[in-house]
């Protein structure tokens, strides 16, 4: 634009096409866990964890699916909880 009063006239009524950046979007993992040793090669298992998206929408650029890391998805809730138990046993 030039900045004469024709070109200004003429951009003062068109709105803005790009809209101004959003924050990025951020996940926050949290887990607790423990393992106990039951013997003769087996032991188990137990965690509890929780994510906390920024917001809901699309998924941080470092996750490679919207629910990749937690089966929580950031489109749908901005948290969520699960719980995962595990057996294992080694000969």
């Amino acid at each position: 634009m030039c900045g004469c009063g024709q070109c200004q006239r003429r951009t003062a009524g068109k709105q803005r096409l790009f809209a101004p950046a959003l924050p990025a979007p951020t996940a926050l993992f949290a887990t607790l866990g423990a393992r106990y040793n039951v013997g003769s090669g087996l032991s188990v298992s137990g965690s509890v964890n929780a994510v906390s998206y920024r917001h809901k929408g699309l998924a941080p650029l470092s996750m490679p699916a919207h629910n990749a890391f937690s089966n929580i998805d950031s489109r749908v809730a901005q948290r969520g909880n699960w719980l995962s138990v595990e057996a294992n046993y080694s000969f």
